[in-house]
């Protein structure tokens, strides 16, 4: 199976621009990655005026990985709930056959 190359593509981010190399599977994702963090960028510069870009940043920054370990939390939840059922199931199905465990 023959890997594909990266790709260079320029991404700007709070007035910055980046040049990154990436797979050009992730490109899509890397570009609104970019755009909602300078959604949030404008955002926080609009409601705290004054504060520079790092502190704007690390604002918006902060408020992404809450939302992703939240995320992570829901599906962890998600993945026990199911685990759970499949292990009602199975006790139910040894029951039903008469297994001794």
């Amino acid at each position: 199976m023959e890997q594909q190359q990266n790709i260079s593509i320029r991404v700007t981010i709070a007035d910055r621009s980046y040049q990154l190399n990436i797979n050009p599977a992730d490109e899509e994702v890397v570009r609104l990655a970019a755009n909602k963090l300078n959604e949030k960028t404008l955002i926080y510069k609009k409601r705290y005026p004054g504060k520079d870009t790092q502190d704007i940043l690390a604002l918006a920054s902060l408020q992404f990985v809450s939302m992703l370990i939240e995320t992570e939390k829901n599906e962890l939840a998600g993945l026990e709930g199911g685990i759970d059922a499949i292990n009602r199931q199975l006790e139910n199905y040894l029951q039903q056959s008469n297994v001794n465990i």
